[in-house]
């Protein structure tokens, strides 16, 4: 039985990054505080497998960036709705 979610952070980030990837520009406009660039980027090469991914880099995005990036996505999902 496949699984609903992604099991690893690596797939949760290029799933999350996609998605930036697809907001319309108005979007992101409205949540100029959010690092969308970094965001898609950081989904780019996860998924392309580009050297330099490192497990502490992966660790501090899931310690420091997560929750900060989850607390203004719902803030910016009140403001749009």
């Amino acid at each position: 039985m496949p699984k609903p979610y992604p099991q690893k952070p690596k797939n949760c980030f290029e799933i999350i990054g996609e998605a930036a990837g697809h907001l319309p520009e108005e979007v992101r406009a409205a949540a100029p505080d959010i690092e969308w660039r970094k965001i898609v980027g950081l989904r780019n090469v996860l998924t392309h497998e580009y050297f330099g991914v490192t497990l502490p880099m992966i660790w501090d995005i899931v310690q420091n960036k997560v929750v900060p990036l989850e607390i203004a996505c719902r803030i910016l999902l009140t403001e749009v709705s």
